[in-house]
């Protein structure tokens, strides 16, 4: 049996971009709008159900 050797390209190797780092601005910002989405939400029915 013969193994065959691979060679790795260096170039073909990508470069480290951090994206294994936890962006907390990121994540505050998607719980933000989801609560603010939340309160407006709860904004109308409340107007819509004093209206009828």
């Amino acid at each position: 049996m013969n193994a065959e050797k691979v060679t790795v390209n260096k170039a073909a190797v990508l470069p480290q971009t951090g994206d294994k780092k936890e962006n907390n601005s990121s994540v505050m910002g998607l719980v933000s709008l989801g609560l603010a989405g939340l309160l407006g939400l709860g904004i109308k029915r409340k107007e819509e159900k004093d209206n009828h």
